[in-house]
């Protein structure tokens, strides 16, 4: 038994014995934990420690019991920076709230990995309580769709549509062979998240190359689109001399190749 626990039962047995009423304060049973919801309404919470959170999330202190004062501190377990948010009344949301509703805390400001957050509830004894959970934020950038390859004389225009949500933008990849790995892309710069095509002018005409259009997000996972291919060709030259003679229902036409 936790040696809380004991004391609690030592004086109550004391208090029994001396024939007098003990009441242990409220607070001391009070089992304070940061909870997560995704509904606004903190319906069907779930723990926040060892949570997977993705999107907009709610996320609180409960119970409220004898507590008057909530800070927040968002990786930052020793406290040695400015609380994120304070909450000075109940229920205790990290972005704030009614008690009807709280307000959603998005998880794509974070980046992809491990997160701490920490609330020192302030009791209404005047004591204080460190609360902490470790949670990981997942939010991958979603990739591009409708990628396509059109090959040209000497150059290759590739194509896609934007997945939206965190993207920041795009990188392209290419091989002469199926296997594509992402060491350097084609573009020397990013291309912005606007982009929806790519000229590669680095081709050469008769073999064929393959492409892979990478979302990205600084703090994001990047996401890959579909494997597209193109063969550049120079296209034939344009016949010489044409002409044309007429005849009894009939054109002849002749030309040099």
């Amino acid at each position: 038994m936790p040696a809380g626990r004991v004391l609690l039962a030592v004086l109550a047995v004391l208090a029994a014995l001396l024939g007098a009423v003990w009441v242990a304060p409220a607070n001391a049973a009070a089992a304070y934990a940061l909870k997560v919801s995704a509904a606004p309404d903190r319906s069907a919470p779930r723990s926040l420690a060892g949570g997977t959170l993705s999107g907009r999330v709610y996320v609180f202190l409960a119970p409220t019991t004898d507590v008057r004062r909530v800070a927040f501190y968002l990786d930052d377990p020793k406290r040695t920076h400015k609380a994120r948010t304070v909450d000075t009344s109940a229920p205790f949301d990290l972005v704030g709230g009614t008690a009807d509703a709280a307000l959603p805390y998005a998880t794509t400001a974070l980046k992809d990995g491990k997160h701490t957050l920490t609330a020192v509830l302030t009791l209404t004894g005047g004591t204080s309580k460190v609360v902490s959970a470790t949670f990981t934020a997942k939010n991958p950038v979603p990739a591009p769709k409708a990628t396509a390859a059109k090959a040209g004389n000497g150059r290759v225009t590739i194509t896609w549509a934007s997945g939206g949500g965190v993207t920041t933008g795009f990188d392209i990849y290419r091989s002469t062979t199926r296997t594509i790995r992402y060491t350097k892309p084609l573009n020397a710069k990013l291309l912005p998240r606007t982009a929806s095509s790519y000229v590669d002018r680095t081709v050469k005409n008769g073999k064929r190359y393959y492409y892979v259009v990478r979302a990205i997000s600084p703090k994001h996972h990047a996401t890959s689109g579909a494997k597209v291919s193109a063969r550049p060709l120079v296209p034939p030259k344009v016949p010489t001399e044409v002409s044309t003679l007429s005849g009894d229902g009939t054109v002849e036409v002749s030309w040099h190749d």
